[in-house]
């Protein structure tokens, strides 16, 4: 299917689903229910089936979520930042330091 705007929809056979937007922007659902989305910037979104989370920056960042609540966050500069899901954390410098409470 394509919309008037310049859209466009894909089902898969599978039941795998894909849309583009005329800004370029980008949705892929996963029959397995799986999800992905692109921004035109270059942003990346990603959920898995069991509720993981992974999302990309443009700018290199990274932040990952488990289905069991801990955060990981990595900066474009290589810093890391972990969140159990206990509420723990741990941080990571670029330098190779490391912090954690």
């Amino acid at each position: 299917l394509q919309t008037p705007q310049g859209g466009l929809v894909l089902q898969t056979p599978q039941g795998g689903l894909v849309l583009q937007t005329p800004q370029g922007g980008l949705v892929l659902q996963t029959p397995q229910g799986g999800l992905v989305l692109q921004t035109p910037q270059g942003g990346l979104v990603l959920q898995t089936p069991q509720g993981g989370l992974v999302l990309q920056t443009p700018q290199g960042g990274l932040v990952l979520q488990t289905p069991q609540g801990g955060l990981v966050l990595q900066t474009p500069q290589g810093g890391l930042v972990l969140q159990t899901p206990q509420g723990g954390l741990v941080l990571q410098t670029p330098q190779g330091g490391l912090v954690w409470g």
